[in-house]
């Protein structure tokens, strides 16, 4: 899984309440294709059997940050916590293996939504209207895959670290 470490890229529109407190609303998106084989597998010919597994997310939050050192600081520091929508796309395409160990090509596809916390850090560099940052997110979430349809597994687990790139501009 450690394959589908990543960036994320995304914005957030800020409204300040006082020097030292944010409240946003954000989007972003992320994709990543990462391949798999089968362990203890092989086919006929010796070879791995590959599949790709690849997943987009499209990660809509609303949140609340502090600014120790104020929103007015040219560095800005924070930390903050919200809730986050996570629209997804997942697949596997590639060679799989049946229950009777025939071999087959196809591709199994699922979208949905899931919804869970979200905490994160970071820091921003402003100069005038215009600043750049960068922040380290953790988000808990985990969605069902349709059952039936042949997944690895019934549940897609979206949890974890986000590296988020930002650019800011006010006005």
């Amino acid at each position: 899984m450690n394959e589908f470490n990543g960036f994320t890229f995304g914005g957030e529109y800020l409204i300040g309440f006082g020097p030292h407190f944010e409240a946003g609303l954000g989007v972003g998106f992320y994709q990543k294709t990462a391949p798999a084989v089968y362990t203890d597998l092989v086919n006929a010919t010796g070879q791995e059997i590959f599949q790709d597994i690849k997943l987009r997310v499209y990660p809509f939050s609303a949140t609340v940050k502090f600014l120790p050192l104020s929103s007015r600081n040219p560095f800005q520091p924070y930390i903050g916590a919200g809730l986050g929508v996570f629209r997804w796309h997942y697949s596997e395409t590639g060679q799989f293996i049946d229950a009777d160990n025939n071999i087959f090509v196809d591709s199994f596809e699922a979208s949905g939504g899931a919804v869970g916390p979200l905490i994160f850090g970071g820091v921003r560099f402003g100069v005038g209207p215009f600043g750049v940052g960068g922040e380290v997110r953790y988000q808990d979430a985990k969605a069902d895959l349709p059952a039936g349809q042949g997944f690895a597994g019934p549940r897609l687990d979206l949890s974890g670290f986000n590296y988020v790139a930002t650019m800011n501009f006010r006005f």
